[in-house]
């Protein structure tokens, strides 16, 4: 969460703070209005809205089985993001 905090969340709250307050150089603004950056921003919130929702997710899984993201040598085709592991089960 501090690497999303750091990496567009404070940006994000900063540019609404300051439509809303009109208390800076909108030239200092023009970059959140590049289809790019927008493009960018959102995906980061929507994988941002992934993390949140595996932990919650793996919260509610039986003992010992987890969430985790897939080796992709050992499955060179797996199209998922997560995969389940459980230690005490054989692959």
């Amino acid at each position: 969460m501090e690497e999303t905090r750091a990496k567009w969340q404070n940006e994000l709250a900063s540019f609404r703070n300051t439509l809303e307050h009109q208390d800076t150089d909108p030239e200092q603004l023009m970059k959140s209005y590049e289809s790019d950056y927008i493009e960018w921003l959102f995906l980061e919130v929507w994988n941002t809205i992934v993390d949140l929702m595996s932990v919650l997710l793996e919260s509610r899984l039986a003992d010992r089985t987890k969430l985790g993201l897939p080796d992709l040598e050992k499955y060179p085709n797996w199209n998922n993001r997560f995969m389940f592991y459980n230690p005490g089960l054989a692959e």
